[in-house]
């Protein structure tokens, strides 16, 4: 994916991800987190025409910086990523997410005002540096869904031998 989209292979990576809406007051030319970190920006539509997915730059990337929704912790807990995340005003469920989050994956908060001044550094060696979460849950439900219809299809046993 870094080869795909030219991304330097050495550096350390760092994924912006605002969604649609981004985020008012952020200059991403301002923000400069030093050696070894570098910032990545693609376009939508460069990383469709490497024939990739956002969910593989997700994955390409050592952190993802944002505003913490159910897609992007989702995304960021099924490829092993590293979030560093702010606070994104009113959403009710913020309070749980960000309080479970440690649980899934290697997680540290950057507040609003280091965010849009671009002093990332900290938040982003936090991030890296936090511990292995305990809980790493399944990906693989697709696999499982599918076992299920065939067992249920053939009446008996799917693959792993359960009924």
């Amino acid at each position: 994916t870094r080869a795909r989209l030219g991304l330097p292979v050495e550096s350390r990576l760092v994924l912006p991800s605002f969604g649609g809406y981004g985020i008012e007051g952020l200059d991403l030319d301002r923000v400069d987190p030093g050696d070894p970190w570098h910032v990545v920006r693609r376009s939508d539509a460069d990383i469709r025409n490497a024939g990739l997915r956002y969910e593989d730059l997700v994955r390409a990337v050592d952190v993802v910086i944002t505003k913490p929704g159910f897609g992007i912790v989702s995304e960021c807990i099924a490829n092993g990523t590293a979030m560093v995340y702010t606070s994104r005003g009113r959403f009710a469920e913020y309070p749980v997410m960000v309080a479970e989050m440690p649980r899934y994956l290697r997680c540290a908060f950057i507040d609003n005002e280091a965010l849009l001044a671009g002093r990332w550094r900290h938040a982003l060696d936090a991030a890296l540096e936090a511990a292995a979460p305990p809980d790493v849950p399944r990906t693989d439900g697709a696999e499982v869904i599918a076992d299920m219809i065939a067992a249920h299809l053939s009446g008996g046993a799917d693959r792993a031998g359960r009924h």
